[in-house]
C-alpha cells in the first residue's frame, strides 16, 4: 500500500501502523491525544500518536524502519513527506 504522508489523517495512520504491526505480531494500543482527537471528530487536536506495547523495542524498530520511519531520540517520524 502506498501511502501519501501528505494527506493521510491521524485516524487513518494509527489505523494503519496498528494494522501492520499486528501483521508482524506486534499488539499496540493507542492511547493519549490522538484518542481523544479521534474520538472527538478533531475538536480537540493531537498531531502525534501514542502507543503502549509489551513487545521489544528492538523489534518494533525494525518495523518502522520498513515502512520508512526513523527514530529521533524516543519518537519516530516519517523519513521523508515526498508522498
Amino acid at each position: 500500500m502506498k501511502i501519501n504522508w501528505k494527506s493521510i489523517t491521524l485516524e487513518e495512520l494509527a489505523g494503519y501502523l496498528s494494522e501492520e504491526l499486528r501483521k508482524r505480531g506486534i499488539d499496540i494500543t493507542l492511547v493519549g491525544g490522538a484518542c481523544v482527537t479521534i474520538y472527538s471528530k478533531n475538536r480537540y487536536q493531537s498531531y502525534d500518536l501514542d502507543f503502549v506495547t509489551y513487545d521489544d523495542l528492538n523489534t518494533i524498530k525494525k518495523v518502522l524502519k520498513d515502512y520508512g520511519f526513523e527514530q529521533h531520540a524516543k519518537n519516530f517520524a516519517i523519513r521523508s513527506v515526498h508522498g
